[in-house]
């Protein structure tokens, strides 16, 4: 079961390196609920998009991942889910119910959306890790 709370969090607009209410990409989705309603600042990220190849620089998940986050064996409510886009691990979202529902936003989708893990569309081999702030 989904909790209420997500629902105020569905629906915000996608923005490249957006980190609020306003407009969020995925990992600013992800800081801005931890923000909001855990009460914990997760950094930014946005001066590694400075030195990135790609707009969609797969840099700011594998990094975050290596520095301030660990990694937990099993998918768990509040942690978030790394997931590879077109072979990289580019995508994060933070997962919201027992049964691997996950929030996340992306360009192609345009705003942020719940969707459930291990499905066709995010099928286990997609799926890099699950993560827990090391802060938190």
């Amino acid at each position: 079961m989904i909790p209420a709370w997500v629902s105020e969090y569905v629906g915000i607009p996608f923005l490249d390196k957006g980190r609020d209410r306003f407009g969020s990409d995925c990992y600013g989705l992800c800081r801005l609920i931890a923000m909001e309603k855990d009460g914990v600042l997760m950094p930014s990220y946005l001066d590694q998009y400075k030195n990135a190849n790609h707009p969609n620089t797969s840099k700011t998940v594998m990094r975050f991942s290596e520095i301030d986050f660990y990694r937990i064996p099993k998918p768990e409510v509040g942690a978030l889910v790394v997931l590879l886009v077109k072979g990289l691990p580019w995508h994060v979202g933070r997962i919201v119910s027992e049964d691997f529902e996950f929030i996340h936003t992306m360009k192609r989708i345009g705003e942020s959306v719940i969707e459930q893990l291990y499905t066709l569309v995010w099928p286990e081999n997609k799926i890099v890790g699950f993560y827990r702030y090391a802060r938190f």
